[in-house]
């Protein structure tokens, strides 16, 4: 499955969020730079993420921190 892992790191603080299609990842980039980001702090990148069972809880255990 594919999501898409937005950056926004405009100065020190970084916000990173997670949408499943390109459509909402384009709305969270442009709400970024609406919001005073500059195009270079504002990064979209595919992830593949495993759909099974044991694949997804290690993805999950390595890629999310619960904060």
């Amino acid at each position: 499955m594919k999501l898409y892992k937005t950056t926004v790191s405009p100065g020190d603080k970084t916000t990173v969020s997670w949408q499943g299609t390109q459509a909402d990842a384009a709305s969270v980039r442009k709400r970024a730079m609406d919001d005073g980001a500059k195009r270079k702090d504002v990064t979209t990148e595919d992830v593949e993420v495993p759909t099974d069972k044991a694949g997804l809880l290690a993805w999950l255990n390595a890629n999310c921190t619960g904060e």
